[in-house]
């Protein structure tokens, strides 16, 4: 190999060079009336679902402002840089990109007590969310998906949710992972906005927030958090474990005041998850009167002196496991960051699987 051509190659720009507009199966499947209708976080889960992707208006313009007009339609949640976009134009620095639809909420019952939280999976990178031309929250940071309760800010009737962002790429100093305005070598091509699934859902008052789930080989440690209006008010929390739909344990406690609240228990004859045997077991938390789905793994990876060898190994339930893995970069040729379908998150892991790998 001759490492100096090796190293110009990563380096060299590819501005100049003609693309190819590479498109996959999934990509080519995919209907816009049904973008990416998966419920995005299953560890998490209601059944009051509502999924947001879809034909969104947009606008890319020098000034911060709302736009006088929209220059068409995004395929959200797809970059507007990616081909499945529909878009294919870079944002960049100093430029603000905007989103406008309007929300479902007409059949919802959300002026006798219950909240609308309106979630984004990730926004890259600076987002500013208006709904009915009201801020609602703002936020920064391209990986990290943004909750917000919008109940506050609806109206009867139609309701205009609007978002704002601007990106400066690798023009600025925030977290960007390979991409660059410039692409070429290890390099990718920078993109921006919103770039995984938006959705709302309905939930009681006061509701379960967030979920921190902990468990061994047969013990399961939870702490719920909670928010709304919970005051003082004593309410009953529980979990129930399932082992393929049937009720294997439960546990039950009260919780009183804004908690967090921990609730444990410990089951017999656990089937231990592996890479061989990824088992899982669903999970359903009751909180009051709100109620999410979720689901675990029983197992345990610890360092361990075995017979043989003479150095402490790698053990998954106590058993050797040389761990075999692979760099995926996770980039699509027409969706960049985010997949096509859950078809296609699925071929990637079941080919690395085939290819010997574990992890």
């Amino acid at each position: 190999m001759d490492f100096k051509d090796a190293l110009r190659s990563i380096i060299k720009p590819h501005n100049e060079d003609p693309l190819e507009r590479l498109t996959t199966p999934f990509g080519e499947a995919l209907s816009k009336d049904k973008v990416l209708t998966e419920y995005p976080r299953p560890q998490f889960e209601r059944p009051s679902y509502i999924n947001l992707n879809g034909l969104w208006d947009y606008a890319i313009q020098p000034k911060k402002g709302f736009p006088d007009r929209y220059d068409g339609q995004i395929l959200v949640p797809f970059s507007p840089e990616a081909i499945l976009s529909g878009v294919e134009r870079q944002l960049q620095p100093g430029e603000y990109l905007w989103y406008r639809r309007l929300l479902p909420v007409d059949e919802m019952d959300l002026f006798n007590g219950s909240r609308l939280i309106l979630h984004f999976g990730a926004i890259d990178y600076e987002a500013d969310i208006f709904l009915n031309g009201n801020k609602v929250t703002s936020h920064r940071g391209g990986y990290l998906p943004i909750d917000c309760d919008i109940t506050d800010f609806l109206e009867k009737g139609e309701n205009e949710l609007t978002v704002r962002v601007s990106d400066p790429s690798d023009a600025g100093f925030q977290s960007r992972g390979k991409q660059i305005l410039k692409r070429g070598g290890i390099f990718y091509t920078a993109q921006s906005g919103i770039w995984q699934t938006v959705w709302m859902e309905e939930v009681s008052d006061p509701y379960v927030e967030k979920l921190d789930v902990r468990t061994n080989e047969d013990m399961l440690q939870l702490r719920v958090h909670v928010a709304g209006n919970i005051g003082d008010t004593e309410r009953a929390l529980s979990v129930d474990v399932f082992d393929e739909g049937e009720l294997v344990a439960s546990a039950s406690a009260s919780a009183q005041g804004p908690g967090p609240h921990d609730i444990e228990l410990t089951l017999e004859n656990t089937r231990l998850w592996s890479p061989a045997d990824p088992h899982l077991y669903d999970l359903g938390i009751s909180y009051g009167e709100d109620a999410v789905g979720s689901y675990c793994a029983f197992r345990s990876f610890t360092i361990e002196r075995v017979e043989g060898k003479s150095m402490p190994v790698f053990c998954c339930n106590h058993e050797p496991l040389f761990l075999k893995g692979v760099l995926d970069q996770g980039y699509w040729s027409d969706g960049l960051l985010t997949a096509p379908s859950d078809e296609a998150l699925r071929y990637d892991i079941e080919m690395a699987r085939k290819l010997g790998f574990n992890m």
